[in-house]
């Protein structure tokens, strides 16, 4: 359980939406500053139908000719800024949140190995569940 400790205080969903902001980002210029290679009847969907524009750069460093240059450079510019202004905000985060017990006192913390009896219902009583139909 200690070693969970860090990802269950991690905020998992305020990293994805750090990352659908970017996407969304990304989108919106690539469809407003490319409209040729990215047109707006196949590239303008909301969701994450918006994805499709990442895969269509990639073309752009296979060398596929555009119209108005690879949005590929702008697309890292725009991850490299998110690192640079938010960096491991979320990991930050989450280590602010972490209790640290000193080592005498974990010794003694040492958790009971879980028991799967249950005492208060019987051996013939549990067979009968067995037998339930819905």
């Amino acid at each position: 359980m200690e070693l969970d400790d860090f990802s269950m205080k991690f905020n998992f969903m305020s990293l994805f939406l750090r990352c659908i902001t970017l996407l969304q980002r990304i989108h919106r210029h690539s469809i407003e500053h490319a409209p040729h290679d990215y047109p707006k009847d196949e590239f303008d969907t909301d969701g994450l139908d918006m994805n499709k524009i990442i895969g269509s750069m990639f073309l752009d460093i296979a060398g596929l000719p555009r119209h108005h240059g690879s949005m590929f450079p702008v697309a890292v510019q725009f991850f490299r800024e998110v690192i640079e202004n938010e960096g491991d905000e979320e990991t930050s985060k989450a280590k602010s949140l972490l209790v640290e017990i000193p080592e005498a006192e974990r010794s003694s913390m040492s958790e009971k190995e879980p028991s799967f009896e249950n005492p208060g219902i019987s051996c013939e009583i549990r067979r009968l569940f067995g037998s339930i139909t819905v």
